[in-house]
């Protein structure tokens, strides 16, 4: 059985991209600010306890998912 290695950057140069998620039975404009908001709170919890620098994370606006 062959074992596969774990993957490891360079410590320092990941960047972690967050983005939220609400639900699409809000307004578009609702799920947009808790999307955002969500986003930023695990951005904060991610530097304030696993000691992830700002410049390794990043919060874009959060992307509306609208059911078809």
């Amino acid at each position: 059985m062959r074992r596969r290695r774990a993957f490891h950057a360079p410590r320092g140069s990941a960047i972690f991209e967050i983005a939220g998620y609400a639900s699409c039975t809000v307004t578009k404009q609702l799920n947009q600010k808790l999307s955002e908001e969500h986003a930023a709170s695990v951005a904060k919890y991610l530097r304030e306890t696993q000691n992830i620098p700002t410049r390794q994370t990043t919060t874009p606006k959060a992307a509306l998912l609208t059911a078809s």
